[in-house]
């Protein structure tokens, strides 16, 4: 009885959690689909984590047990063979999102994705492994850092993770495309007065490839707390991240052109 109210309490706490932190996380981003796990033998199905399976079970919605248990992801788990702990969280997180109509898994259960990208500036190329959060190895800290500097005082600035997680979205989105780099990082005074860019929170970019139009429609409409502006005669997108504050888009026609806020194809439905 007693393991009964432990196992039903902790059912709960997970279930909260899986509810909370797609709110917490309000990324946007379109996730990209993992391979589906190998079969098992029923041996190693029995020396799987029976416990998160019973919890999976316990925390879904009034379907029953049988009939969550035919659900595809759950199946998945069923099947598991030994995988990798981190691999086995983010089956068992599928299946618990499956199960609940929710299958959506977590960011930072995501792997890092291969991004490609070209300081236009510098002409150099680079492959950074972002995940869904922004994040990167330790090993590549140096070079993002390099990559992003100041192109007119080669100062160097950490990029904040908000902003990069947009890079692993467009990469995820736009498969195979260079994201081209116009600027990164600034150093003061070259920006405008309070420039997102001053704090490694804002990229001027552009999708080879992709006409700049898509790109900004995309993270206009996916985004929240940035700002987008479309920069129509140097045919860039800049994007930054502005927490506490309302979402804003602009457009310039051409070089030290003013700005036009709240443009038309930001007030598209």
């Amino acid at each position: 009885m007693h393991e009964s109210r432990i196992l039903r309490l902790s059912a709960i706490c997970a279930l909260i959690a899986a509810l909370a932190v797609p709110a917490a996380l309000g990324s946007g981003i379109t996730y990209p689909e993992f391979p589906a796990p190998r079969a098992a033998t029923q041996d190693a199905l029995r020396s799987s984590t029976s416990s998160s399976t019973l919890m999976l079970l316990a925390t879904a919605p009034s379907r029953g047990a049988q009939s969550v248990a035919g659900t595809p992801a759950l199946r998945s788990v069923l099947e598991l063979s030994s995988p990798a702990p981190r691999r086995q969280l983010v089956v068992f997180a599928k299946a618990f999102y499956s199960a609940i109509g929710e299958p959506r898994v977590p960011a930072f259960l995501l792997p890092a994705l291969p991004v490609h990208v070209y300081n236009s500036n510098t002409r150099e190329y680079a492959t950074f492994h972002i995940d869904a959060t922004g994040h990167y190895p330790a090993e590549e800290k140096q070079s993002v850092k390099h990559l992003f500097r100041c192109r007119r005082t080669g100062r160097r600035h950490k990029m904040h993770p908000r902003v990069l997680r947009i890079l692993a979205d467009l990469a995820a989105r736009y498969p195979g495309h260079t994201i081209e780099i116009v600027s990164g990082y600034r150093a003061p005074p070259y920006g405008v007065p309070k420039s997102k860019h001053f704090h490694g929170r804002a990229i001027d970019l552009r999708v080879q490839g992709v006409k700049t139009t898509e790109v900004r429609d995309y993270l206009w409409r996916n985004y929240r707390h940035v700002g987008v502006g479309h920069y129509r005669g140097q045919n860039f997108i800049h994007v930054d991240h502005r927490p506490g504050y309302k979402k804003t888009a602009w457009s310039s026609r051409r070089r030290n052109a003013p700005y036009r806020f709240r443009p038309k194809w930001s007030r598209k439905k």
